[in-house]
């Protein structure tokens, strides 16, 4: 049942990045998946095909995933200025844009009232974190998309 159960779920991430362990040699295999099925699994790895025998890796957790990601991938970082009503909260709000897929981390920087912004506002800045291998592009544009249907206008 287990077994059938992460087939399933590997099926599901076909054509997603997915780290893959191999439990007898703990090596993690880490690309794209193409394809599973008849107890092999496919793979782009460095720009390289990797055919796995299914029986021999499982499929790292979304938090092992995301450690082992962060001990072996650059990241990259990304600020966004944009005002708020004197009363939000820059934190709170970076747990908002934290939510959005391919963001591994964001925080609020900073914040500043003055003329500049207008009366009742303030100006936050939140500062994205993401892995290199994202496409900064395509975040960029759903980070940007998440701010504007929070009702922000981005600086």
């Amino acid at each position: 049942s287990a077994i059938n159960a992460e087939e399933r779920l590997l099926r599901e991430l076909r054509g997603k990045r997915v780290g893959l362990e191999n439990v007898q040699t703990n090596a993690v295999h880490y690309g794209v998946l193409l394809e599973s099925g008849g107890g092999s699994v496919r793979m782009v790895e460095n720009s390289k095909e990797t055919r796995l025998n299914a029986s021999n890796v499982r499929l790292l957790g979304k938090a092992e995933f995301s450690e082992w990601r962060s001990a072996n991938l650059r990241t990259k970082s990304r600020d966004y200025s944009f005002v708020v009503p004197q009363a939000a909260s820059g934190e709170v709000v970076a747990k908002v844009v934290e939510k959005v897929i391919g963001v591994e981390s964001a925080s609020c920087i900073g914040s500043y009232s003055g003329a500049q912004v207008g009366k009742g506002g303030k100006s936050v800045t939140i500062r994205c974190v993401f892995f290199e291998d994202e496409d900064a592009k395509a975040l960029d544009g759903q980070v940007r998309e998440t701010i504007a249907g929070l009702g922000f206008s981005l600086r």
